[in-house]
């Protein structure tokens, strides 16, 4: 596969492909693409010690599974966290996806090395916030004041897409203006494969909608910009994960109550879709998620009635 070395990209130039990758179609912030950046330096330095120093033996593109396997114990013996071996070997993991999917390899060298930390207890099930918190904070959201402002508008429209119909944080901000069906009140979203699924919204969440975008135009104006992201941030770029994550610990604040996260709402959503006895299937279908297991909401359930 490695014979002729004129034919292999460096490993500068897989990286900086791959960066733009994670900046333009998973959206992710500046910060966490340098943290991506950085890992995959690290493991780069470390096939530079390991191996003679010749491009076909250090390239990326090389990597087997029992280096891998190095790696992780190198990481381990050099004294690391397991909590920042496991994100290294994270960044590989999508690295090294992100070069399959591209036919620069034939399988992901990463398959199968184990993490460094012990994964949860299978009996654990997943962390859910209170219902009674959510609820406190879309008060909060709803007040009209509140809704009468850009960041207010768009900040209560992102926690009833992931609260009632459950999408993930990326998904929330890799949506565009023409993913809304205003004539049908349907939402086409991405989720982490290239399929695509369709959420209704109801009046009033439609509502809140086309009272955002009236807010995000005027905003747009001001700056002389024509973004196509559906969500944005106070100087009309796309919002980022990172946006997302440090809104929703900010309403927290503000409303007085525990913390939530997308992940959480994500749980809620489930949780009261089966709670409702929504088909397991059907939840799937739903969540874009076909190998959900739904074992583990027990515990949740049963919370989730008192």
């Amino acid at each position: 596969m490695m014979e002729d070395l004129d034919l292999i990209p460096s490993n500068e130039i897989l990286v900086a492909g791959f960066t733009d990758y994670l900046g333009r179609e998973r959206h992710l912030a500046p910060g966490t693409i340098h943290c991506y950046s950085v890992d995959l330096a690290s493991f780069g330095d470390f096939l530079g010690r390991f191996n003679s120093g010749h491009r076909g033996e250090t390239s990326f593109l090389a990597t087997t599974k029992d280096r891998v396997w190095q790696f992780r114990d190198y990481l381990i013996q050099a004294g690391f966290a397991s909590a920042t071996i496991d994100r290294k070997l994270s960044a590989l993991a999508i690295f090294f996806k992100f070069c399959l999917n591209r036919k620069h390899i034939e399988a992901n060298p990463t398959e199968g090395v184990a993490r460094a930390r012990k994964p949860n207890h299978p009996s654990d099930p997943p962390t859910c916030p209170e219902t009674t918190a959510v609820e406190k904070i879309l008060r909060h959201l709803s007040d009209k004041e509140r809704r009468a402002t850009f960041r207010g508008a768009r900040d209560l429209l992102m926690v009833e897409l992931m609260r009632n119909h459950g999408l993930r944080v990326n998904e929330v901000v890799a949506l565009n203006l023409d993913d809304w069906r205003s004539d049908s009140h349907e939402l086409s979203v991405g989720g982490k494969t290239k399929s695509r699924r369709t959420t209704r919204l109801t009046d009033r969440e439609s509502k809140s909608l086309n009272g955002y975008l009236r807010h995000r135009q005027d905003l747009l104006s001001v700056h002389g910009t024509n973004a196509n992201a559906l969500f944005v941030n106070r100087r009309g770029g796309r919002m980022s994960q990172r946006n997302v994550w440090r809104r929703l610990e900010r309403v927290s604040q503000e409303a007085e109550t525990s913390q939530i996260n997308g992940r959480g709402l994500r749980h809620l959503y489930v949780v009261t879709a089966l709670g409702t006895g929504v088909p397991p299937d059907q939840l799937r279908c739903q969540l874009g998620c076909r190998a959900m297991n739904f074992q583990h909401y027990g515990p949740l359930l049963s919370i989730n009635r008192h």
